[in-house]
C-alpha cells in the first residue's frame, strides 16, 4: 500500500540514482513493452465482447447530492439602476457594471435583503423564533443600514467594505415600535422614495425616512383583523406572497387588504422538540373543499399627505354572495394613479373588475365576465393588467381554430354602458402575462408559450400597426435568436427601453441585456450577456447532466402528448444492447407543464444518475400552454383523464425506445398532486405494470384538500365525483410502494397519508414508509436523506427481474 501511495505521488529521486537500475534499463525496458502489449490486447478485447464496459467502468461523473446548490444559478432578482444592474446572490447584492459584478452589499447569516430604490439603505430581514413552525406565524427581526455613507471618494471601495466589517461602522436602525424587540410580519419600500411600511401586530405602520424617531400608524388592526397581510390559502393559492400592500407608482398611496381571521376552521399543526415534555401545537386557518367559511377581505387606501385611510366600498352586483379578491394593481389612467380591483365568486369561472377611486372611496363596477363551461380564472390573468390612456390590457380565454388560449384583451373605459372587449391579433398560442407598454412607440410587450408550448418567450406587438393586417406583420419575438434561451423569463426597467432576460434553458443558465428600442423592427434581437462566470459555466458543462431526447406522441385523434426523456450520458453513448430501469417523473396538475424546454435538475436528476436509470416525464390533457382544449379536459374530474394519458402513452413510449428502457423495470415517483397522480396510475394499471412506485405528501382525496384549489377545478362537483385513491389499492400488493411525508406540512396534511397508511394496512398490504417529524411540504432541510431512501429503494426494486 505504502509503495503505491509513492508511485501514484511521482518519481522518487532516491530510487532514481541506483545504478544497478540504470544497468539493467534496457532489459526492463523489453519487458515492459511486452506487458503493454498484452494488456492493450486485453483492453480491445473488452472493449469489443463486454457491451456494458463503457458504462460499468469509464462512465461519466454521476452527479449527487451537493450538486443541486452548486448548479443552481446563484443570481435572481435582477433590477436597473440607472445603467447598470443589480442582482441578488448568495452572497448578497451585487452591481454589474460593463459586464464585472461586485459585491455592494454583504448577506449576514442568511437573512433576506431587500434595497431602497436609490441603493442608499438594504434593510435585513433575520427570521424570528417561531417555536410551533407554523407558517402563518413566520416573523422577522427588521433593521435597515446606511449603506452609502463613503469614508471618502478616493478610497477604493473594497477596501472601505474590509473597514465597515472590521469596525461594524456602518449606520443601522433598527425597525419596529419596540426597536430590536419587535418581530416584524411584512416590510414594504416605496418604489420611488426611501419611505416605507411595515406590518408589527396585525397593523400597518409608515416611515418616511429610517432614521426618524416615530412611526405613523396606518391602519387599526388587532386580534381578529389582519392588516397588509394574507392569510394561507391567499398566499399559497391566489397572490402567492404574504404581504398585501400595494404603493401607487407617484408613491404617494398605498393600498392595502384586510380579513377576519377568526371565522374560518382551523388545522393544529404539530411540532417535536427535544427535551420538551410536551409537544407544541397551533393553530392554522386551512379552508378546506365544502367549508361553509371561507376567508373575507375588504380593500382600503392611505394618503400619505392627509395620514387618512379609507376603507373602500366594492360594488358587486352579486354582493350578497362570497367573492375571492382576485388581483390588485395601481394603473396609470389617462395621467392619473387609479387602483384596479379585480374579484372572482367561489367556483372561480366569473369575474368582476372595478375601478377604485380614492375621493368617493368607491371601487365602480367597470367590467364583468363569465366563463365558458369548463374554464376557470387565474390570478396571473389579472396580476399583470396594464394600461395605455383610457384603456386597459388584461387576460382572457380567445377562441381561435377549434382551441382557445389564453390572449390579451383591450377594454376602453367608459363612463357609461359597459363596452365588450377586444382581442389583439396576436397567433395561436397562450399569452402567459403581459409586462407593459412603451407610450413612446406604442409598442406592447408580453410573455406566451411560443413559438414551442414548452416554451417561454418575450414578444413585442406593434398597437400603432394595422390591425386589420396578419399578426406576423405587428408580432416581434425578442428572445427567440438569443442563444440557448428557450425559456426566457423577462425584466423591464420602467421606461421599456431594456429588458434583462434570464434564460433558464435549454443548456446553462445564464442572463443577457436586450436594449428594446432598437429590437422594434428586427428579425435578429441585439444582445449581449449580462456577465460571464466562466466557473458556473465550466461547472455546470463538466456535471455530466442528462442527454434530453423530446417527443410528442399520438394520444388519440385528437390529443397529442409532449414528452421529455432523459439519459444518462454514458448510457446513450454506449452500444444499445441492453435496456435500462425508467423512473417516470409526473406532476399531473392542471396547467402544469413537466417537459418544459427549461434545464431540470431536482433530486429525480440526482438519484436517476446514482441509479443510472432514464426519467420519463409527460404532458397529457389538463397540462398548461397549449391552450383550453388541453387545459379544461380535467375540469370537474380530477384524477381521471391525466392519469388514462400518462399510462397510455408509457406503454407507446416503451415500445418507441425499446432499445433504450427495459419496461420490465418501470418506477413511477411524484410529489404533493405527482404524489396523488403516482397512486392514481398504479391503481389504474395492469397487475405489476409497475415494479415499484414512490409518492411523496400525496393528496389522497381532494375532499381533504383546501377549498381554493379544488373548487377552482371542481366547481361544484358533488363529493361522489372526488377520485378517492384509498378505495383502490390492490396494484400495491405486486407493486412495492415507498411513501413519505412530513409530520407539519401545512399544505398537504399528513391526514391525507394517514388515511391511506390506515386502509393499507387494513388490507395486509406491505409497504415501505418514511416520515419527517418537523418538516413541512418541501422536506427542505431533509434533501440529503430523502434522496438516499430513494435511492437505496430504487435500487431494490430493480436490482432483480420479475
Amino acid at each position: 500500500m505504502t509503495a503505491e501511495a509513492d508511485l501514484l505521488e511521482g518519481y522518487d529521486e532516491e530510487l532514481g540514482g541506483n545504478e544497478a537500475q540504470k544497468r539493467d534499463c534496457k532489459g526492463i525496458t523489453t519487458a515492459v513493452l511486452v506487458v503493454v502489449i498484452i494488456l492493450a490486447m486485453i483492453f480491445a478485447a473488452l472493449v469489443l465482447f463486454t457491451p456494458l464496459f463503457a458504462s460499468a467502468h469509464i462512465g461519466s461523473k454521476r452527479l449527487n447530492i451537493s450538486d443541486l446548490r452548486s448548479l443552481r444559478y446563484p443570481y435572481a432578482e435582477f433590477a436597473f439602476s440607472e445603467n447598470n444592474v443589480v442582482m441578488q446572490s448568495w452572497e448578497g447584492v451585487e452591481m454589474v457594471e460593463n459586464g464585472v459584478s461586485r459585491l455592494i452589499f454583504g448577506r449576514e447569516n442568511g437573512a433576506e435583503i431587500s434595497p431602497s430604490a436609490d441603493l442608499k439603505y438594504f434593510a435585513l430581514m433575520d427570521h424570528a423564533l417561531n417555536p410551533g413552525m407554523n407558517p402563518q406565524n413566520e416573523t422577522f427581526h427588521l433593521k435597515i443600514v446606511n449603506n452609502n455613507e463613503r469614508l471618502h471618494s478616493l478610497i477604493p471601495y473594497e477596501i472601505e467594505e474590509l473597514f465597515r466589517e472590521l469596525s461594524d461602522s456602518r449606520i443601522t436602525h433598527d425597525i419596529g415600535l419596540r426597536k430590536e424587540e419587535s418581530v416584524i410580519q411584512a416590510f414594504k419600500w416605496n418604489g420611488k422614495r426611501n419611505d416605507f411600511v411595515f406590518v408589527e401586530s396585525n397593523k400597518i405602520y409608515y416611515k418616511s425616512a429610517p432614521e426618524d424617531e416615530g412611526s405613523i400608524r396606518v391602519s387599526h388592526g388587532g386580534e381578529n383583523t389582519v392588516d397588509g397581510l394574507f392569510d394561507w390559502v391567499y398566499e399559497e393559492e391566489i397572490f402567492g406572497r404574504k404581504d398585501a400592500l400595494w404603493w401607487s407608482p407617484k408613491g404617494d398611496r398605498l393600498a392595502y387588504a384586510s380579513y377576519d381571521n377568526h371565522l374560518t376552521k382551523n388545522v393544529t399543526l404539530r411540532s417535536y422538540h427535544r427535551l420538551h415534555s410536551y409537544t407544541i401545537d397551533t393553530n392554522l386557518h386551512y379552508p378546506k373543499t365544502f367549508a361553509k367559511v371561507l376567508p373575507s377581505y375588504t380593500l382600503s387606501i392611505w394618503d400619505k399627505k392627509t395620514e387618512q385611510a379609507k376603507q373602500l366600498d366594492v360594488q358587486l352586483k352579486d354582493s350578497l354572495s362570497y367573492h375571492y379578491l382576485l388581483a390588485v394593481k395601481w394603473v396609470d389612467i389617462n395621467g392619473t394613479d387609479r387602483l384596479v380591483s379585480v374579484w372572482t365568486n367561489r367556483y372561480q369561472n366569473e369575474v368582476a373588475l372595478t375601478i377604485c377611486d380614492w375621493e368617493s372611496a368607491i371601487c365602480h363596477l367597470e367590467f364583468e365576465y363569465k366563463y365558458a363551461p369548463r374554464r376557470w380564472v387565474a390570478h396571473d390573468d389579472f396580476n399583470t393588467i396594464t394600461s395605455y390612456e383610457n384603456t386597459l390590457y388584461f387576460l382572457l380565454p380567445h377562441d381561435i381554430r377549434g382551441n382557445a388560449y389564453q390572449q390579451i384583451a383591450t377594454l376602453r373605459l367608459s363612463t357609461g354602458n359597459p363596452r365588450t372587449p377586444q382581442f389583439l391579433q396576436l397567433g395561436a398560442f397562450d399569452v402567459t402575462s403581459i409586462d407593459g407598454i412603451n407610450k413612446e412607440t406604442k409598442t406592447l410587450y408580453y410573455h406566451a408559450a411560443a413559438p414551442r408550448p414548452q416554451q417561454r418567450s418575450l414578444f413585442s406587438f406593434n398597437l400603432a400597426g394595422d390591425s386589420s393586417r396578419m399578426a406576423k406583420s405587428n408580432v416581434n419575438c425578442l428572445t427567440c435568436t438569443i442563444t440557448n434561451c428557450t425559456w426566457a423569463q423577462a425584466q423591464i426597467d420602467e421606461e421599456m427601453k431594456k429588458a434583462i432576460v434570464s434564460c433558464k434553458g435549454p443548456v446553462a443558465p445564464h442572463t443577457t441585456i436586450v436594449n428594446l428600442t432598437r429590437n422594434l423592427d428586427k428579425e435578429e434581437t441585439e444582445y449581449s450577456e449580462l456577465l460571464e462566470d466562466r466557473t458556473y459555466q465550466t461547472r455546470f458543462e463538466d456535471a455530466g447532466l442528462p442527454v434530453i431526447i423530446s417527443d410528442k406522441f399520438k394520444i388519440s385523434d385528437e390529443y397529442v402528448a409532449l414528452t421529455k426523456l432523459s439519459i444518462p450520458k454514458d448510457v446513450y453513448a454506449r452500444e444499445k444492447t441492453r435496456a435500462i430501469p425508467v423512473i417516470v417523473h409526473v406532476y399531473g396538475g392542471p396547467n402544469d407543464q413537466n417537459t418544459k424546454d427549461a434545464t431540470q435538475i431536482g433530486i429525480e436528476e440526482i438519484v436517476a444518475s446514482g441509479q443510472q436509470v432514464a426519467i420519463l416525464r409527460i404532458d397529457g390533457r389538463g397540462s398548461g400552454g397549449r391552450g383550453w382544449k388541453y387545459r379544461s379536459a380535467v375540469y370537474g374530474q380530477l384524477g381521471t383523464v391525466e392519469v388514462e394519458d400518462q399510462l397510455k402513452v408509457i406503454k407507446v413510449v416503451l415500445k418507441a425506445y425499446k432499445h433504450l428502457l427495459d419496461p420490465n423495470r418501470v418506477a413511477v415517483f411524484g410529489w404533493s398532486y405527482g404524489g396523488f397522480m403516482t397512486l392514481s396510475m398504479v391503481n389504474e394499471a395492469a397487475e405489476n405494470f409497475f415494479k415499484c412506485a414512490i409518492s411523496v405528501a400525496p393528496v389522497t382525496n381532494f375532499a381533504y384538500y383546501d377549498a381554493t384549489y379544488t373548487e377552482r377545478y371542481m366547481g361544484d362537483a358533488p363529493l361522489a365525483s372526488y377520485s378517492d385513491v384509498t378505495r383502490k389499492l390492490d396494484n400495491f400488493k405486486t407493486t412495492r410502494l415507498l411513501l413519505m411525508h412530513g409530520l407539519l406540512d401545512d399544505n398537504v396534511h399528513f391526514q391525507n397519508s394517514a388515511i391511506l397508511i390506515e386502509e393499507l394496512q387494513n388490507r395486509g398490504i406491505d409497504f415501505d414508509l418514511m416520515v419527517y417529524p418537523n418538516q413541512a411540504h418541501s422536506l427542505s432541510s431533509r434533501t440529503a436523506h430523502v434522496v438516499g431512501k430513494m435511492s437505496q429503494f430504487l435500487k431494490q426494486c430493480f436490482a432483480t427481474e420479475k
